[in-house]
């Protein structure tokens, strides 16, 4: 699910970038956290509820919060949050969240007034300390507020003994006055240094309940470090973050979610495994070619590379990978590559949340012979696999001599990945049980190219619903430009509900009339987190047939692959036999999977409400003006659910 962090007028840069940055941090691998204007949560369709776990509104200016959303935007916040969704808000989105609002009283600062989307039965108060001054640092303090340690769950050694109390950042920050009868809880209260008279004592931090769905309001910045120099602040990490970690397991989000408080554990790789299917030495010539070429010979069995990113240490094995002593920790810097050097596979672990090579390379021959093709099948052929890496992409595309160096067609598949990359600036999330993966391919004409992705996306919904059993009955689906998005039923209300499941990244690089394109692949296949997955809806799928002849197994990341590849090799011959590769053959396919024809969007540069009638001949999307009959050319917005709010920007 994602994490939306509000970004509008009114908000403040400081704490909206460190807000997103203390976010990603804390939920890695469990949630992607994006930023949001309001023309988001303004929309009609309100799309971005069904994939949002958390709304945080960070601090700024509380009054532009209420103009940008007033009306239709409070009431989507209200009813995401009834249904069952969270709101964390940060200073100014704590008074935008209470009833009422009384600011610097009597100043020239004055902001008086009820707040229609009262989410918790508090009047907000403030400045809890005195001195504030907009757009500034001037008025920020170092305060002390406390915490009930133990009654909120707070893990910390100082907490053992309460009361525990521990300095945060202020600025301008509210203390609550609840309303009496309400049922609002009382987090953190405000200490008596620094803060003002009517302060003292009172609520810091409460939490309530609004409908279904879970309230905290903090004043204080607890994701603020020490920016503003300001004393006692320097342990951050190891109060304000154990605090504000505690808080989101509060608002429902993953209990699983490290605290790393009393010491760091970095992100560790572990070995690369590189496997052939052919069994043969012969079809590692190419790594041969790189080490003699590059390489810095250590020892016999072992030969150093240094390149762009990644620093690799090749060790030659025999049959197993148990042969592979551990690492020296001077050696920590270069990442494991075990091959065997009679091109055999070597033995890995047979645990059932290993990614298993033979049984990939069982499926990748199965699946070959199903197909009719014009020259027998390669993709797949060689695959680097790791327990543990910091992305896919990264490996294949960013390391200059090792990437040249690629046969056609090798794939990089990890069961955990600890910087994923999205489109964009996005990230993708990391679950056990999730197929991560890159295929590395080489590519001669240019204005194909932008097709690539479609024809990915394209095959790996095909490959869903083609693979025997009856999993046609899968409701798999396309997002342009390269989403995979599937519906799902909803445990409550039992209707369906569109989720995302996988994403395709395609980065590409240019060189002696080739392109080397890397295609990244991210599909939920047995992880239900962070928001569904294939086998989640088989068993929906089980559950609504009595037929146990059209019930389906569960599949297996190494089955779902090996499928992928298979289908997307097959579809890129006869898309590389086209004029200009041309995509020509595989359009009403595509339209038939895809979730937008005739789908209604706004163009927001034209403000102008037009149909989506398909694709052009450059990839482009076409649509056609509901009132003016003209053809848009149409991309993406850069937002991770553009299509699915209906918003989308008009080609330059």
């Amino acid at each position: 699910m994602n994490i939306l962090v509000y970004n509008g007028p009114g908000t403040a840069r400081t704490s909206t970038e460190r807000t997103l940055t203390v976010l990603k941090s804390l939920l890695k691998g469990r949630c992607d956290v994006l930023a949001i204007g309001p023309e988001v949560i303004n929309h009609a369709d309100r799309a971005w509820q069904s994939t949002t776990a958390l709304l945080v509104v960070p601090g700024g200016r509380d009054l532009p919060y209420v103009e940008s959303l007033a009306g239709f935007g409070v009431t989507a916040i209200q009813d995401f949050v009834r249904g069952g969704g969270s709101y964390l808000g940060i200073c100014a989105g704590a008074y935008f969240a209470t009833k009422r609002v009384e600011f610097e009283t009597g100043t020239p600062l004055e902001v008086v007034g009820d707040r229609k989307l009262a989410l918790v039965s508090a009047v907000a108060r403030g400045s809890a300390a005195p001195g504030f001054v907009y757009d500034s640092e001037d008025g920020a303090r170092s305060i002390s507020i406390i915490v009930d340690a133990a009654r909120i769950g707070l893990m910390h050694p100082d907490a053992a003994t309460p009361p525990y109390r521990m300095n945060v950042y202020c600025n301008g920050a509210p203390y609550f006055d609840i309303v009496s009868g309400s049922q609002v809880e009382v987090l953190a209260t405000y200490d008596s240094n620094l803060v003002t008279e009517n302060a003292k004592g009172k609520p810091a931090i409460v939490q309530s309940s609004f409908g279904k769905g879970k309230v905290i309001l903090m004043g204080p910045h607890l994701e603020h470090d020490n920016t503003a120099n300001l004393p006692d602040l320097s342990e951050w990490d190891k109060h304000q973050k154990v605090l504000l970690i505690t808080l989101l397991q509060r608002l429902g989000l993953s209990p699983e979610i490290p605290i790393e408080t009393f010491r760091h554990e970095k992100d560790v790789s572990e070995p690369l495994i590189l496997s052939n299917i052919a069994d043969s030495a012969r079809g590692t010539d190419w790594l041969s070619n790189l080490l003699h070429e590059h390489g810095q010979l250590e020892s016999e069995n072992v030969v150093m590379l240094k390149d762009s990113v990644t620093n690799f240490k090749f060790v030659k094995c025999n049959s197993s990978v148990s042969e592979y002593a551990a690492i020296p920790s001077e050696d920590d810097a270069f990442l494991p590559v075990l091959y065997s050097s009679t091109g055999q596979i070597l033995q890995t672990s047979t645990e059932p949340s290993k990614f298993n090579i033979q049984s990939y390379f069982h499926h990748l021959k199965m699946d070959r012979s199903g197909f009719s093709t014009t020259t027998p099948l390669q993709f797949g052929s060689q695959i680097l696999s790791s327990e543990s890496i910091s992305s896919t992409q990264t490996i294949l595309e960013k390391n200059y001599r090792f990437s040249t160096a690629l046969p056609n067609g090798i794939v990089c598949v990890a069961s955990k990945q600890f910087s994923g990359r999205g489109r964009g600036a996005n990230s993708w999330v990391s679950q056990e049980g999730c197929l991560m993966f890159s295929l590395a391919m080489q590519h001669k004409e240019g204005r194909s190219a932008i097709f690539l992705q479609y024809l990915f996306g394209l095959a790996v919904v095909e490959a869903i619903r083609s693979m025997e059993g009856g999993y046609s009955a899968l409701a798999v689906h396309l997002k342009w430009p390269n989403d995979i998005y599937c519906y799902s039923r909803d445990p409550e209300t039992r209707t369906r509900v569109l989720k995302k499941i996988g994403g395709i990244l395609v980065n590409s690089s240019y060189m002696n009339g080739v392109f080397s394109i890397v295609i990244g692949c991210g599909l939920n296949v047995a992880n239900n987190l962070p928001t569904t997955s294939l086998n989640e809806l088989i068993a929906q799928h089980n559950s609504e047939t009595s037929d146990n002849n059209t019930k389906l197994a569960p599949l297996t990341r190494e089955r779902v692959l090996a499928r992928i590849l298979s289908t997307f090799e097959s579809m890129y011959q006869v898309f590389a036999a086209q004029p200009l590769y041309a995509f020509s053959p595989f359009i009403a396919k595509y339209h038939d999977a895809w979730l937008h024809t005739d789908q209604y969007v706004y163009l927001q540069d034209q403000k102008v409400s037009a149909r989506i009638v398909g694709l052009d001949e450059s990839g482009m999307l076409k649509a056609e003006g509901v009132e003016d009959r003209e053809v848009y050319l149409l991309q993406p917005d850069g937002n991770s659910f553009d299509m699915m709010k209906g918003l989308i920007s008009r080609k330059k």
